[in-house]
């Protein structure tokens, strides 16, 4: 096996060719973290949902990194610290109840309550649909 990261062309057009390509997403993100992420690293989970990838990246960065995960849904952030109460209480990670924008302050959320994966802040003209609610998050910025 290649030890080098599929050509640009070559994604983009398994990606045209399926409607659903999220498992081959997964792959290649797991792929990038396994060949990025190194012991000692620092990484931002931005929108981390209940840890799918803030869990394996605990173990890419230990020992002596660190993973700052940031997710603003109640019921998600929850999950995602008991998904993390080993590397939170080892110092390995931290689960902030924050959205990352391009400035600081406070916005609309909107929260999926089927899938907590289509949570995100609100858009002007956006209407609520009947698997979704409207929360004030506090917004923060990585600088």
């Amino acid at each position: 096996m290649t030890d080098q990261l599929p050509s640009t062309p070559r994604f983009l057009e398994m990606k045209s060719q399926r409607a659903d390509y999220g498992p081959q997403l997964e792959i290649l993100v797991a792929y990038i973290y396994n060949h990025v992420v190194r012991p000692g690293s620092f990484v931002v989970d931005g929108g981390a949902n209940a840890g799918l990838h803030a869990g394996p990246l605990t173990r890419l960065v230990a020992p002596g990194g660190h993973v700052v995960c940031f997710e603003p849904a109640p019921r998600s952030v929850a999950a995602l610290r008991r998904n993390l109460a080993a590397a939170i209480e080892a110092g390995i990670a931290e689960a902030r109840q924050q959205a990352l924008g391009h400035a600081a302050g406070t916005m609309q959320f909107t929260v999926n309550t089927r899938n907590s994966a289509l949570s995100r802040l609100a858009v002007a003209g956006d209407v609520l649909k009947d698997d979704q609610e409207r929360i004030d998050v506090e917004v923060v910025t990585l600088d």
